[in-house]
């Protein structure tokens, strides 16, 4: 794709990326920056998804905005915008991007069912380590190396993702740490024994694309 095809945004963290900006039947996507698609509800707020930069946000909001349902701005953000006569000319141009496209939403529909398991089943500390591994899979950092990753996710998000309370996050993290396996320290992560963290997430040759 190249400038030409569509409209680029720009928003700062905290913004909503709101339905306007999702073109019903077209295309959006996260080109740079981190992203938190998340329910509300009368229980509390979930985060859905993670979104990091290759993932579509246009699909969620599909003919009409679902009660409750949200995509916030994790970091600063740049998006890609293509309506859909812009869309259905581009994939007659380049009929290849309709099988990434179809990929991209298998990958996430996977994803999130992997991810919904896990913390339906998991104990603190595996749902913790698998959020991270699988975060670092979809950035191409498997096998995880000892060393440090941008990780802009606050103890908040991470509970608000598996399910936890922060307290609960909190004390997961401070075994980590004390356990010399991983710590976060403004907004990035120090993976001290990643044989130790993969072996606690239950990582395989699955988790990677």
């Amino acid at each position: 794709m190249d400038e030409t095809d569509g409209s680029h945004y720009e928003m700062e963290a905290g913004a909503t990326i709101s339905p306007p900006l999702l073109p019903d039947g077209g295309l959006c996507i996260l080109c740079e920056g981190w992203a938190a698609l998340s329910i509300t509800t009368g229980f509390g707020r979930q985060i859905l998804r993670i979104m990091l930069p290759g993932d579509l946000c246009s699909h969620i909001f599909r003919k009409r905005a679902f009660s409750g349902l949200s995509i916030s701005a994790l970091t600063p953000v740049s998006l890609f915008s293509v309506t859909a006569r812009d869309l259905d000319d581009l994939l007659t141009r380049r009929p290849d991007l309709g099988t990434t496209l179809e990929d991209g939403a298998w990958d996430e529909g996977k994803a999130f069912a992997t991810l919904l398991s896990v913390v339906g089943l998991g104990s603190g500390r595996e749902r913790v380590a698998y959020l991270v591994l699988s975060i670092l899979s979809r950035l191409g950092e498997l096998p995880v190396r000892k060393t440090s990753y941008p990780f802009p996710l606050r103890r908040q998000d991470i509970a608000a993702v598996v399910g936890m309370s922060e307290v609960h996050v909190s004390r997961v993290m401070a075994e980590y740490r004390d356990g010399g396996i991983m710590h976060l320290d403004h907004r990035t992560l120090y993976v001290d024994n990643p044989v130790a963290l993969e072996c606690i997430g239950h990582v395989s040759k699955s988790l990677a694309k």
